[in-house]
């Protein structure tokens, strides 16, 4: 049903100046308004001084129509919407929670957590009538109403679950329709489809690297594109309609008001209060549903394909030769397809990754990102940035103190993918079952305490995997594990332990008796991850190595052996300690080793001596890989060198893509021996010492039990969610609401990604696609996309005939494939040509250094494989 508007704006904008018919009655009693204000504006400047007779209805109607030139102020346009959304104008000034029956599988345990507000005559819009608002990036906050108009079908079994969204108010309500209305009816016909589409690259540059509005229309104007950022955003919505639900939580960010915290108005924990006194929320946290995510991408056939990686993989390739490729090589996911998990084709193996980051450099605000992995992609493509499934950021200024609050939805959610939901095959063209299981969590060692609400390495039983009983250092009270050669005694934790521990907890009423099982346990309480049917305590929880070996361990050896790591200096002074010349020398080779070193193997290695306080995990790595070795072995004693070399051995065999069954057991020895190297000579059974024994090194003891249960270490370490920490902090733009600004270009970003599988999106990615043309000057690369294009030498080098045979031998018997040669470099001198590439073998670099000796023959003997 239309409305006839004859205000004076709509009687201009008509072909027959009679006005226009209207969709939206909310818009057409706005133009009554404020043709009425225009009328009566004009009546007092008539009555007051004639000689004011400037066309004051254009002046008005612009202040009050033109919404693409108000002010692109994020503080204001926020105010407005919070203003609006939360007016003391409702009769008694309350919330309407919806509430949700528990017995449900919703995705969200209660739509109470979303903020809502009556309307008047709200229930007279329909679903194709709400026409969406957003003038800057900023005010994109919490765009899930605009998709909650439609109901969220589910399917449990023969029951079906639907959840309804329909009495929730729109937040594009509180802003001015007129814009989206005169662009609808007068601008969409200027719009160009090419326009649009480069439009959404530079859309999706601005995103990630922190354009300001006013530039990126400026960018937009000087490169002669018909188009602003207002209509790319609006034409972005209506291809992909993803977005984000809000749910209040504390203040100091200790809780979310999910579950049995609901209705509560303050934090229990630290009191204060859940709305300010305008009855807004003082914080909110956004939840990115999977499902509807799920849904986009399996619409689209190519995507749909790929999802069938875990099927092909776990048919066609055998699983009992000993190998552990991927996480389906483990125990523990053939363990759960034993139970009747991942029966069909098309289920999801899912990964829950969270970790908390430092949204600003002066560290203030404790951010927290909750990440699920798609295992059901292939390993090349699975971790790539457009493929991380951001499910949640929890927001500062504090890490949350009740992570279970804020895990709420997303296991509602989750659950209700354990059961089923109908979904539409593009590979098959046919509907299906669509059902997702989460069979690992992964996490540094608070992460993962904080998620199984564990105490924590600081208690008596620290360890997740195995009941060893720490000791409480005499002095500084904390907890410590030195195993005393009890590795072959060492009692593993079952699942079913914790849940009896979880039960006791639970029916224990009284208080020292709950503080003794805690003590005795290392369990706190009930987690909401064991609700879910792939986890399996403690093996769906492994042991990360970025984190343990490269960011612990490594530091720690270091800190042992330049002196460092005892606060009492005496025992600071050990056969292994290093003095300052020798830690300098070491600084000063790895420093000029910097051109020596292929681009491959990451950055530059820095001075060591220096700069070992900053090193990042990839830096670690290298030293542990590269370096350590050949520069500590004429320094060290035979026992010291030794005794590293094992741990260098395990850390390079767990970096393999595929681990045998003898590479396992290498492993488990190496470490076991490097443990009981380490105890010996470093702790040396002096309770002085105790603080040498931390648990990281403890957990070294478990990493082949890890790789035996969940596969091998690629498949579940913490690079892809520290790659994405770092890339989330140039989305935030606003200092004043950084949580804001990252939810609400989150969303823009998310909505970027999934444009390739909607059919609208597909014809916008279709105009700006053009092929490349390679010159025989470039090197050839099958993907298009790459980010640099490599260029051959500027001067030309001709092999002569000696080398020419070589080179042909020699790679006439690899097989290359032609899109995995990334570039090649021949560097050449009077004595020896060498000749590097860099060959890309599904995730991992191998490289190839090829050396040739001129004054030898061209055969396969002289030939060397570095």
């Amino acid at each position: 049903m239309g409305y006839f508007c004859e205000c004076n704006r709509c009687k201009r904008n008509s072909t027959d100046g009679k006005g226009l018919f209207l969709l939206n009655r909310k818009t057409y009693r706005n133009h009554l308004i404020k043709q009425k204000k225009l009328l009566d504006a004009n009546n007092e400047i008539t009555s007051d001084d004639s000689e004011n007779t400037t066309n004051s209805e254009d002046i008005l109607e612009d202040e009050n129509y033109n919404s693409e030139n108000t002010t692109n102020s994020d503080d204001i346009l926020e105010d407005e919407y919070e203003e609006d959304n939360y007016s003391d104008n409702n009769e008694e000034n309350t919330r309407n929670l919806k509430e949700i029956d528990n017995s449900t599988y919703s995705y969200i345990d209660n739509t109470k957590d979303i903020v809502m507000t009556d309307v008047e005559d709200n229930g007279n819009l329909d679903d194709n009538e709400s026409i969406y608002n957003f003038n800057d990036t900023e005010n994109l906050e919490v765009n899930a109403d605009i998709e909650n108009s439609k109901n969220m079908e589910e399917i449990k079994g023969e029951n079906r679950v639907i959840i309804d969204f329909n009495n929730t108010e729109s937040e594009s309500d509180n802003y001015d329709y007129d814009s989206y209305e005169e662009n609808d009816n007068i601008n969409h016909e200027n719009i160009n489809d090419k326009d649009v589409s480069i439009g959404m690259k530079l859309l999706e540059t601005k995103v990630k690297h922190g354009l300001t509005d006013t530039a990126f229309n400026s960018v937009l104007s000087n490169i002669g594109l018909s188009i602003s950022l207002y209509k790319l955003q609006k034409k972005l919505h209506q291809s992909v309609s993803l977005s984000p639900i809000r749910i209040d939580t504390c203040k100091n960010s200790c809780i979310a008001f999910t579950g049995d915290y609901h209705l509560l108005k303050e934090c229990p924990l630290c009191f204060e209060s859940r709305f300010d006194s305008n009855n807004k929320p003082v914080n909110i946290t956004n939840f990115f549903s999977l499902i509807e995510r799920l849904k986009i991408q399996f619409s689209d056939s190519k995507r749909a394909k790929e999802f069938l990686y875990r099927y092909e993989y776990t048919t066609t390739i055998s699983n009992d030769n000993g190998n552990y490729g991927d996480i389906y090589d483990g125990k523990l996911y053939k363990k759960l397809v034993e139970r009747g998990l991942f029966a069909n084709p098309t289920d999801i193996a899912l990964s829950l990754s969270l970790d908390g980051f430092q949204i600003f450099k002066h560290k203030t605000n404790d951010c927290w990102v909750i990440l699920l992995i798609n295992n059901n992609l292939s390993p090349e493509i699975r971790v790539k940035k457009e493929n991380l499934l951001i499910t949640m950021v929890i927001p500062g200024p504090n890490a949350p103190k009740d992570m279970s609050t804020f895990l709420q939805p997303i296991i509602n959610e989750l659950q209700v993918l354990e059961e089923g939901i109908l979904c539409f095959n593009g590979y098959t063209q046919q509907q299906f079952l669509l059902k997702a299981y989460v069979t690992h969590c992964t996490g540094d060692i608070p992460a993962i305490s904080k998620c199984l609400n564990l105490v924590g390495h600081n208690a008596y039983k620290g360890c997740r995997f195995c009941n060893l009983l720490g000791t409480c250092h005499i002095k500084n009270h904390h907890i410590y594990f030195p195993l005393n050669k009890q590795h072959g005694n060492l009692v593993l934790r079952t699942h079913e332990e914790a849940e009896d521990t979880i039960n006791q907890l639970l029916m224990e009423t009284d208080k020292s008796k709950k503080e003794s099982i805690i003590k005795n346990t290392g369990i706190k309480g009930a987690n909401l991850l064991f609700k879910l049917k792939g986890i399996e305590f403690p093996w769906s929880f492994p042991t990360d190595i970025m984190h343990l070996y490269f960011e612990n361990i490594a530091p720690l050896m270091y800190l042992h052996w330049s002196g460092g790591f005892f606060k009492d200096n005496k025992y600071n002074e050990n056969s292994y300690n290093l003095t300052k010349k020798e830690l300098e020398y070491i600084g000063k080779l790895m420093k000029e080793s910097q051109t020596c070193l292929p681009l491959e193997f990451g950055r530059a290695p820095r001075d060591i001596s220096k700069y070992h306080t900053g090193f990042k995990a990839v830096e670690w790595r290298n030293w542990i890989e590269l370096f350590s070795v050949p520069l500590l072995k004429d320094i060290f004693i035979d026992k010291h060198i030794n005794g590293w070399i094992n741990y260098v051995k395990a850390v390079k065999l767990s970096l393999k893509y595929v681990i045998s069954n003898d590479d396992l057991q290498e492993i488990k020895y190496s470490l076991i021996t490097f443990y009981n190297y380490y105890e010996n000579e470093y702790f040396k059974q002096d309770q002085e010492r105790l603080s040498a024994c931390r648990i990281c090194f403890h957990y070294l003891l478990h990493i082949s039990e890890n790789i035996e249960y969940s596969g091998p270490c690629w498949a579940y370490w913490q690079f892809p969610m520290e790659r994405l920490c770092g890339m989330l902090i140039p989305m935030v733009y606003s200092k004043l609401r950084p949580y804001t600004s990252l939810s609400n270009n989150l969303t823009l970003l998310d909505q970027l990604n999934h444009l390739q599988y909607t059919k609208e999106g597909k014809s916008i990615i279709s105009n700006s696609e053009c092929q490349k043309k390679w010159t025989l000057k470039q090197v050839y690369g099958a993907v298009e996309d790459y980010d640099e294009e490599f260029y051959w030498p500027s001067c030309d080098y001709i092999l002569n005939e000696k080398e020419s045979k070589a080179l042909q031998k020699f790679y006439s018997n690899k097989n290359i494939e032609l899109h995995g040669i990334k570039y090649e470099i021949i560097i050449q001198s009077r004595h020896v040509v060498l000749l590097t590439n860099m060959h890309i073998d599904q995730m991992f670099f191998q490289n190839l250094y090829t050396l040739i000796y001129r004054e030898n023959e061209a055969d396969d003997s002289k030939i060397e494989n570095l």
